[in-house]
């Protein structure tokens, strides 16, 4: 349901860990119509992470094993209107 404060929620959420310096920070846009790729893209932007792989599998893997090394990282998907498997964007 939109207009609810979803977003003013977790932008205050984002903006409170940050200033705590509990987490990196890291908040996606999903929209509407969701793309597994550019998530994937804005994600390693962030994390400073060049793909080697290009399907969208082998980027998953990519992106969870750098996950995996980095401590206290808040990813936050935010305006999400269907279904996304977070498999599918390289979360376990």
């Amino acid at each position: 349901m939109g207009g609810v404060g979803k977003t003013t929620l977790v932008t205050q959420v984002g903006k409170r860990a940050k200033e705590l310096q509990l987490f990196q920070v890291i908040k996606v846009v999903v929209s509407q119509t969701p793309s597994i790729g550019d998530t994937q893209n804005k994600i390693a932007d962030f994390l400073n992470l060049k793909f080697e792989k290009t399907t969208k599998e082998g980027k998953a893997e990519e992106l969870w094993r750098r996950l995996e090394k980095e401590e206290n990282v808040l990813i936050i998907l935010d305006d999400i209107w269907n279904e996304v498997h977070l498999k599918e964007i390289g979360f376990r």
